[in-house]
């Protein structure tokens, strides 16, 4: 089905991104090696990776590894905190995910993800049962400038190489 649902979607232009998604969601794909491997047994040129930090949190024993060998195949990276709150507040690996990105040559798209603010429709889908960040402002403009902070360092210290 994958197969026939890329095709249809080549023929109009569209990628599709296949996103691992922790254990507690899905038991289908749940880390980098296994959609690396749906990929693979997909076999068709416009099926890509879609990587999110959250489940990576709870699935991949090493971020830098898992993101690095997803690079080349990769169509967006989802940058959302442990907790899905403001990037730098809790347990992910930022500096090692924007290593490999670097290290990798990604220059494809990443975006902030968080549920501040949600609908109650979508904070019961998400489990999302408390405030994560104060609001989005503080959530994009905190975690922007502390993502930035690690790209410069890694950019000096590759300089400095």
């Amino acid at each position: 089905m994958l197969r026939e649902a890329a095709r249809h979607a080549r023929e109009r232009a569209v990628t599709i991104g296949i996103e691992p998604v922790n254990r507690y969601e899905t038991y289908l794909v749940n880390t980098g090696a296994q959609g690396l491997r749906l990929l693979e047994l997909t076999g068709e040129p416009n099926v890509g990776l879609h990587l999110d930090a959250y489940h990576m949190n709870i699935e991949e024993d090493d971020f830098y590894e898992a993101t690095r060998a997803a690079v080349p195949h990769l169509v967006h990276f989802h940058l959302s905190e442990s907790h899905r709150g403001v990037p730098g507040s809790g347990t992910v690996d930022w500096e090692a995910i924007l290593r490999a990105l670097a290290d990798g040559g990604y220059t494809g798209f990443v975006g902030l993800e968080s549920f501040v603010e949600a609908s109650p429709a979508m904070q019961a889908a998400t489990y999302v049962w408390r405030a994560v960040a104060p609001d989005s402002d503080t959530l994009v403009r905190d975690g922007l400038a502390f993502l930035k902070d690690i790209e410069r360092s890694i950019d000096t210290n590759r300089k400095e190489s």
